[in-house]
């Protein structure tokens, strides 16, 4: 499982509960690190990079049974580096989430406040978030997790 979590495509990801209960990445689908070339009427979507992810427990630096899971996805603009994206959870009751800088088994401090929506079970990028240039090298390289 260390060696899936240190990989270079992989986006860690975990979300505290009011219990403190964690989960992180367990695995990576549907990531594509290569914008897609110049925006065009044809191909609005160029330059968005796209990291998705399945959640678990087990995944935590120090693993945890939980019946909590999550998805996330997150979609970052190559060009003007904003942010967009959601981690959809259940099993869980979220207090707040973050993303943090940190590579994986490591604490960082946090970069982007989340907006939690426990009704809809879900925590959602802020509209008109930006990264840093170095917190987007760290997305590339998969050094932010979500806590």
């Amino acid at each position: 499982m260390k060696a899936q979590r240190n990989a270079l495509r992989r986006f860690p990801l975990n979300i505290f509960s009011v219990a403190c209960f964690c989960f992180t990445v367990a695995g990576c689908g549907g990531d594509d690190d290569s914008p897609s070339g110049t925006p065009t009427a044809s191909n609005p979507t160029a330059n968005r990079i796209t990291k998705t992810t399945v959640l678990v427990g087990v995944q935590e630096s120090t693993p945890v049974v939980t019946e909590a899971t999550g998805y996330a996805s997150f979609v970052v603009d190559s060009a003007t580096l904003a942010i967009s994206g959601e981690v959809s959870f259940t099993g869980i009751t979220a207090t707040m989430a973050h993303i943090h800088t940190g590579a994986a088994g490591t604490n960082g401090g946090p970069a982007v406040t989340l907006t939690v929506d426990n009704g809809n079970h879900r925590a959602t990028v802020p509209q008109s978030t930006v990264l840093t240039k170095t917190q987007f090298d760290d997305f590339l390289a998969g050094n932010l997790y979500v806590n």
